[in-house]
């Protein structure tokens, strides 16, 4: 495998084909969205941690924010691992940025329960 920079890709699911430049861009954008969201949602998980009680609902909701914060991490890697330059790109940028604006309000401890980055 290697990285390219070609605009015809199947991203993720059979579906979700492009061929076009503006697919291609259309597609970077939803990409980026769905990485600057990614760090805003783990941004909502440590407000609700720090609230939370054991066996409480901010714990049930804790737990749906975990495996939708897991599931979305796992579908920025396999976008990543198109090895499309313009999509990886794209996943960057809005992690990136999604830190810029969410990653400075964090605690300045560190999270041992943070998985995929």
């Amino acid at each position: 495998m290697y990285f390219h920079g070609g605009c015809n890709e199947v991203i993720l699911f059979d579906f979700w084909r492009i061929s076009e430049v503006w697919e291609l861009l259309l597609s970077m954008l939803g990409i980026f969205i769905l990485a600057f969201l990614y760090e805003a949602l783990k941004y909502c998980r440590d407000l609700f941690y720090r609230s939370m009680k054991m066996m409480s609902s901010a714990h049930a909701i804790q737990t749906c924010l975990h495996m939708v914060q897991f599931l979305v991490s796992y579908l920025l890697m396999l976008v990543f691992m198109t090895y499309n330059a313009w999509l990886c790109l794209a996943v960057l940028l809005g992690a990136g940025v999604g830190y810029f604006v969410f990653g400075w309000r964090k605690a300045l401890v560190v999270e041992l329960t943070e998985h995929c980055h």
